[in-house]
């Protein structure tokens, strides 16, 4: 049985299980980013707006060995950013 993330795990998770968790996520392209507004520890998934619905509410990483469950928060909101 997993347990739900708390912010370390979810910064943790971003960055050493990046490809674990895209994986999870049936949707391209898409930016992953940690919210820190208070409304919990989560990843928000910045995609197409078409694409909100296809994001799964939570994904699963291991991390020393322990399942954790990490809540994803699907945003349509994004951008291609082209380097000037």
């Amino acid at each position: 049985m997993s347990t739900i993330a708390n912010y370390g795990e979810v910064q943790r998770a971003l960055q050493t299980d990046t490809e674990q968790i895209l994986a999870q996520i049936p949707v391209s392209p898409v930016t992953l980013s940690m919210p820190m507004d208070g409304a919990g520890p989560r990843i928000c998934a910045s995609v197409k707006r078409d694409d909100t619905s296809r994001v799964p509410a939570s994904v699963n990483v291991v991390l020393d060995g322990n399942p954790v469950e990490i809540v994803v928060e699907a945003v349509g909101d994004y951008q291609d950013f082209k380097a000037l």
